[in-house]
């Protein structure tokens, strides 16, 4: 990979409709790729899951624009606040199949790391 990407943090009680749909569209997109006979998430519950997080998860999320308004990619890592298990966090990585091969995760994974 020539340049390292651009990579946003993202507050998702701050995002406006243009970004969330923007973040639901990749998710489609990749939903639609894993289970191409189910139906796709609805754009409204994606919200208030990103809006209505529990006090005690500590979240991070982060995405790379993709130059027209979307993302390329996203990535999360949350853990709780919590003293059990206060090791322990969890990731996900998303990257649309025509960015796919370009570093954009690996850069998003160091990202996540970094802040766990």
């Amino acid at each position: 990979m020539a340049t390292d990407p651009e990579i946003l943090s993202l507050d998702p009680a701050a995002l406006d409709d243009a970004q969330m749909r923007a973040i639901h569209d990749l998710e489609c997109v990749l939903f639609a790729e894993r289970a191409p006979d189910d139906p796709l998430p609805i754009y409204e519950q994606m919200v208030a899951a990103m809006r209505n997080i529990p006090p005690h998860v500590v979240p991070r999320f982060f995405a790379i624009p993709d130059g027209s308004g979307g993302y390329a990619a996203t990535g999360d890592v949350g853990w709780m606040n919590v003293p059990e298990n206060a090791h322990l966090a969890q990731m996900d990585l998303k990257v649309r199949p025509e960015y796919r091969r370009r570093g954009y995760a690996t850069a998003l994974a160091r990202t996540l790391a970094a802040e766990a």
